[in-house]
Order: C-alpha cells, then sequence, then structure tokens
C-alpha cells in the first residue's frame, strides 16, 4: 500500500489541478503524455491500493516500469505546485528569491545578487521570516568579503549588529512557541497544567511573541476553565491579527484558528451574539489547499451548527445538512475521527429537535458505523440513548426490547457508567411496560424530575438537555422545537 503519490493528487485543489492540466498540455502539444494518463487514472480513484491500480490498469501504457512514471508525474507534480503557489505566499517568494541568491552567487553577479537579497530581506522583515533573515544575513557577509570594498568595515558593523537583532527576534518567537506547545501537549497528553508561570512580557520585540504568549495565556486559562478570562485573551489574539492584517493574510490558517477559538469561548460563555459577524470573517479568509479547505470545512460546520443550535434558528441548520454530508465524504481523510463524530452528532441532534426522527437516526447510525474507535466514547455512549428515543418515536416497537438489550450490553463493557446513562436506560424499561398514556406521562414525569436533580448537581452529560426537551415534550404533548425555543428565549431574558 503506497500512498504518498494517491495522497499528493488527492491533496491539490480544483484550481491547482486546472493550472497542472494546463501547463503539461503547453509540453505535450498534440500527444498526451504518460505521466498526465497515470495522473488522470489515479483522480478518478477514491481509495487507492497499488496492487488493485495495477491490475484495473493492467493495459495502460503507464504500467511500464511503473515506479519510475510515479516518480516522473510526482516530479512534475510539485513543480507546478511551486509554479502556481509561488505568488500566493510570501514565504515561497523568499525562497525562490533564495535560490536565485544561490545561482548568481556561484556565477559572481555579486549586484544581482545583492538586489535579490534586498528584496528577501524586505518580505522577511515584513512577515517575520527571523531564520531567514539569518541565512539572507550570511549571504550578506559573503558578498561583502567577496567585493572587498572600501567601506567593509562600517559594512561589516552594521551586519553584526542586524544579526544580534535577528537573533534576539528569533529568540523571542521561538522562547514563546516553546512554552505554548509545552502547554498544549501537556494538555493533551496528561491533562494536567504545567506548574511553572508562564512568561509573559509586556514588551515584544515580534508580533509571534506576543501572539505565542497571549495563546498561552488563553489556553492557561481554559484548562482553569477560567472561560471569561480565556475569551478575553483570545479577544486580544483576535484584535492583533485585526491590528497587523498584512500578517493576518500570510499566516491565514493560525488568524483563522483564531477566529474559531475566540467563538467557542463566546459560546462557553453565552455571548452567541458575536457569532454572525466573526462566522462571516472566518468565510472571508481564503483557503490556498485542499488541507486549509479541509480545516475551515471543519470548523465552520461545527460553528454553525453550534450557533444555529443554541439561537432557536432550527431551520437555519437543517438547511446546512446536505452541505456538510457532501464536505464529510470530500474531506473525510483530512477530518480526524473525534471532529468528525462531534459534527454527525450535533446534525443528529438538530433534526431530532426538528422532530425529523428518520434523518436524526440515519445521522445516528453513520456515527455508530465509523470504525472500533477509542475517540469521543461520550458521543457513543449518547447516541445509542438517542437511538432508544427515536425509535420509540418511530414506533419500531419489534426492535426497542433488542435496541434496549444491545445498549445495555454496551454499557456494560465499559469501565464506568454515567448516573445518567443508568437512569435513562432504567426508565426507558419502565417505559416500554406502560399501557397507556397517563402511565407513560408518569413514567416521563418522574424521569425528568430525576435527570433535573442530576442537572443540578452539576450533571455535564451532553444529552442532558436534548433528553430534557424530549421527556417535557411527551409529558406537554407539544413539539420540541417549540419547547427549545421557549427555553433559549428564557435563558435571553434572564441575562438582560
Amino acid at each position: 500500500m503506497k500512498q504518498g503519490l494517491f495522497e499528493l493528487v488527492k491533496s491539490m485543489t480544483q484550481s491547482e489541478k486546472r493550472y497542472f492540466r494546463i501547463e503539461a498540455a503547453k509540453q505535450a502539444g498534440d500527444q498526451p503524455q504518460l505521466y498526465m494518463m497515470l495522473f488522470e487514472a489515479i483522480e478518478a480513484c477514491d481509495d487507492y491500493s497499488e496492487k488493485q491500480f495495477k491490475e484495473l490498469h493492467r493495459n495502460a501504457p503507464f504500467i511500464g516500469q511503473f515506479a519510475l512514471k510515479k516518480h516522473h508525474l510526482q516530479l512534475q507534480i510539485m513543480k507546478s505546485l511551486r509554479a502556481f503557489n509561488n505568488a500566493r505566499s510570501a514565504e515561497m517568494r523568499v525562497t525562490e528569491l533564495m535560490q536565485n541568491i544561490l545561482i548568481l552567487y556561484d556565477k559572481g553577479l555579486y549586484a544581482h545578487c545583492r538586489t535579490a537579497i534586498r528584496k528577501a530581506v524586505k518580505l522577511s522583515t515584513r512577515y517575520e521570516f527571523h531564520a531567514l533573515l539569518i541565512w539572507l544575513h550570511e549571504f550578506q557577509r559573503r558578498i561583502l568579503k567577496k567585493e572587498k570594498q572600501t567601506n567593509m568595515r562600517e559594512g561589516l558593523e552594521v551586519l553584526l549588529q542586524e544579526k544580534d537583532d535577528h537573533l534576539k527576534n528569533l529568540d523571542e518567537k521561538l522562547s514563546q512557541l516553546d512554552q505554548y506547545d509545552r502547554l498544549f501537549i501537556a494538555s493533551r497528553t496528561t491533562g494536567k497544567i504545567p506548574e511553572e508561570s508562564l512568561n509573559a512580557s509586556a514588551n515584544f520585540r515580534t508580533v509571534l511573541g506576543e501572539l505565542y504568549t497571549l495563546q498561552s495565556l488563553a489556553l492557561q486559562a481554559h484548562l482553569r476553565k477560567d472561560y471569561l478570562l480565556a475569551r478575553d485573551e483570545q479577544e486580544k489574539i483576535v484584535l492583533l491579527w485585526e491590528k497587523h492584517a498584512d500578517m493576518a493574510k500570510e499566516y491565514r490558517q493560525s488568524h483563522r484558528t483564531s477566529l474559531a477559538n475566540y467563538l467557542v469561548l463566546c459560546y462557553s460563555t453565552g455571548q452567541m451574539a458575536r457569532f454572525p459577524e466573526y462566522l462571516e470573517r472566518i468565510r472571508k479568509i481564503p483557503s490556498k489547499s485542499f488541507d486549509e479547505e479541509a480545516e475551515a470545512f471543519q470548523n465552520l460546520s461545527y460553528l454553525e451548527l453550534l450557533y444555529f443550535t443554541n439561537t432557536g434558528q432550527i431551520e437555519g441548520g437543517l438547511s446546512l445538512t446536505n452541505q456538510i454530508s457532501k464536505g464529510l465524504k470530500r474531506y473525510a481523510r483530512k477530518i480526524n475521527v473525534a471532529r468528525h463524530l462531534v459534527i454527525r452528532f450535533n446534525v443528529a441532534s438538530l433534526c431530532f429537535i426538528a422532530a425529523d426522527f428518520k434523518q436524526s437516526l440515519t445521522w445516528c447510525n453513520s456515527i455508530l458505523q465509523v470504525s472500533k474507535t477509542e475517540h469521543r466514547r461520550d458521543i457513543q455512549g449518547l447516541v445509542r440513548i438517542i437511538q432508544l428515543l427515536i425509535h420509540y418515536e418511530l414506533d419500531n416497537h419489534e426492535l426497542l426490547e433488542y435496541q434496549l438489550r444491545t445498549t445495555r450490553e454496551y454499557f456494560g463493557k465499559q469501565k464506568e457508567m454515567q448516573p445518567e446513562e443508568r437512569l435513562c436506560l432504567a426508565q426507558f424499561r419502565k417505559l416500554l411496560k406502560t399501557v397507556d398514556a397517563t402511565q407513560r406521562t408518569e413514567v416521563c414525569t418522574e424521569w425528568l424530575r430525576k435527570l433535573e436533580e442530576l442537572i443540578d448537581s452539576g450533571s455535564t452529560w451532553q444529552a442532558a438537555e436534548l433528553c430534557s426537551l424530549w421527556l417535557k415534550a411527551n409529558i406537554q404533548g407539544r413539539m420540541i422545537v417549540e419547547i427549545a425555543k421557549e427555553e433559549l428565549g428564557e435563558k435571553d431574558e434572564q441575562k438582560k
């Protein structure tokens, strides 16, 4: 299974593929080139197994010397990608200038070399490519010594001072990045916050140094569950990008992530009114690679579902389901399993609130069909509870006993069972034994009372609100969406 070339082809955006085909056609004239035939064959694949691919195309002209054909295609793709993306990134423009500098220096064309260096230094200074500035500094010194100018001593002193500045800037940037990365990795591996205090300078030499410091402060506050402080620190990051718009364009992925993190913290602190403006800002950030497209898709899908569900705009959320379904398929290889499960569960929940139980069941089933994984065991458990409620609503009585039994078996295999899960299974069994509407109301009322006691005691069970809405709808004989909107309105009034 050799996936490298397949993944490279699938990572290309539509614009990159179009450019690659146009450039290849210019070289080929009227005769199609073998590497392009191989490209089109790989592009047509959804999955890739080299053995199966070679068997499927055993009579194709590119199968002979297949390893060489693949290598040639990869070289041509990389050459095309460099040309296509050269003007789209300041960092790539600098690296191209650096290649020119090497060639010009080897040819002894020092005046031309200095011109290229000046352009590269200007870009590198503007976008804080400090490591590249140190490389460029070395060539400035080489040229100074080669040309043996009369003012060589003064020129060297200027360069030495600039070198010291570059090193200080690089040290600030890397030390603050080190601090953030240690905190980030500790939070993902041990779940503990490092005890050492954060080094947060009041005066920064670089924008990136300040950015990494603010990211550390925001993450630390978030891990300590001080969401208000985390939101305030994240807001400073957003304002920093606004202040340095050129940097935001160059570091667009970081900018997009900062806006997404800010909205998550706005949600955690009940500031839903800020969503429309910042969702639009995220949409306006261009994606310049397949990877960036996937990142933008999953961020926007998650945040839009969060916004529509928590503002009672159920119809707006439902309008996204087809787009989300297509995106999950298109970017499947780029979205991690945990985020896959979260997005699918949020869509299932939205359909459940809208009483579109068949669609909700389809999304729930799609979660359980994900290959066995340890990711988001909480969601895998929640879905099984929601499935019981859906089958009940759909009158799938012949399935309910079996579904209840398999759900109990699933939870029995887990290390521990949440009290909310235990309550739901016990009350659902009671519900199946009821014979009339009065008994069903009594069971649901008891169920709701016990669930609210758990919620009041600090329950963090994610399905508590969804289950509560369903119980109230059954007790009151109303639609779930009506009760959801009513409760959201009450929360808004309390905030005022």
